[in-house]
């Protein structure tokens, strides 16, 4: 509080000071005389004088004042440039405006075409396809035949949806075996069935060519195949499709 004191004082005397020196320079005249007026240079020193003083003592007053903590203008504050949203367009389903969700699935070439399938299994294989790659289960399901088989315990559709909430997804799996090498196998009851991959139409596993044999390595080790080999045939994962396009298994197991 001193310092606020001896400053109050100063501009006091100052603002005295100027006063006097406006008189000094143009003092009033009296009743009756002509304006009388000092030399103009010792006029002027004085003012001077004075209006430093006042300039000094509200220079100062800013710094005092800040110094007790109350700025008078906060000083600019530094921020880092916000990044503008970014504009790149959601990956689509195809043939939609739909965003692709993740499963699975994600990250999976799609299968390419496959000559030589009837129109009904090639429409029902590239509908399957096109579910999982989109990660639609509901489409997965509705796709499915009604007698339809995920687990030799009586698995339906369903599981395919249940594995993925577990983190235990075969939509990946399911892609890559649609992508391999397909066979057929005929009954007695007149049906055709398409399976994926051809390894599962082998009586044994020595009837497992050795291109079979690789494809099978994308979904499996070879410390699998081995064991394949020793149980005698494929018991992997295999699904198929009826001639007149009923998707009827996605299944492992013997």
């Amino acid at each position: 509080m001193g310092e606020f004191d001896a400053l109050d004082k100063r501009l006091t005397k100052a603002a005295e000071e100027v006063r006097q020196a406006m008189r000094t320079l143009s003092p009033p005249p009296s009743p009756g005389t002509k304006p009388r007026a000092l030399p103009a240079a010792r006029g002027w020193l004085v003012f001077a004088g004075a209006f430093a003083v006042v300039a000094l003592a509200i220079g100062v007053l800013p710094l005092l004042d800040g110094r007790q903590g109350s700025p008078v203008a906060s000083p600019p504050s530094s921020t880092l440039p916000v990044e503008p949203p970014s504009t790149e367009p959601e990956s689509t389903v195809p043939g939609t405006d739909s965003p692709v969700a993740e499963c699975s699935a994600t990250g999976v070439p799609a299968p390419a075409e496959q000559p030589g399938l009837p129109e009904p299994v090639a429409q029902k294989r590239q509908a399957i396809i096109e579910a999982a790659m989109a990660c639609d289960f509901d489409a997965l399901e509705a796709l499915a035949d009604e007698f339809f088989s995920t687990s030799f315990g009586g698995g339906d559709e369903t599981l395919l949806r249940e594995w993925e909430q577990r983190g235990e997804g075969k939509l990946d799996i399911l892609l890559e075996i649609l992508g391999m090498s397909y066979a057929t196998q005929s009954y007695d009851n007149g049906e055709t069935w398409y399976w994926w991959p051809s390894a599962f139409a082998a009586d044994t596993w020595e009837d497992v060519t050795q291109e079979q044999r690789q494809e099978l390595l994308r979904i499996h080790t070879q410390e699998e195949l081995d064991m394949f080999a020793e149980f005698g045939s494929y018991a992997g994962w295999r699904t198929g499709i009826t001639a007149d396009g009923r998707w009827r298994f996605f299944i492992a197991g013997d």
